[in-house]
């Protein structure tokens, strides 16, 4: 099935670099992503199926900051976590 899907840009860019860096394709990773989203919202999808598919939906409390966070924000923290988890695995976290 062909759709298309209007990305935020800083995702997007986010979705090829990490095509590039697995000398994968866009589609490959995208499918990838989109299987691993469904699994963790408790709905795994058979890897072919017909008729429509819903996005994962992601139920939070009303006053979570996620709520109030850009996309670009969301990425920043995001990365700054994964950051931490390098500095205390190659043991140079304060």
């Amino acid at each position: 099935m062909k759709a298309t899907i209007d990305l935020p840009r800083e995702l997007a860019l986010r979705l090829k670099i990490t095509a590039a860096s697995r000398g994968g394709r866009v589609k490959a990773v995208a499918t990838e992503t989109f299987r691993n989203a469904m699994k963790t919202a408790g709905k795994p999808i058979p890897k072919t199926r017909r008729g429509t598919m819903t996005l994962p939906f992601f139920p939070c409390a009303p006053d979570a900051p996620a709520r109030h966070m850009s996309t670009a924000q969301l990425l920043a923290l995001e990365q700054e976590s994964q950051n931490q988890e390098d500095r205390a695995r190659l043991g140079l976290s304060h």
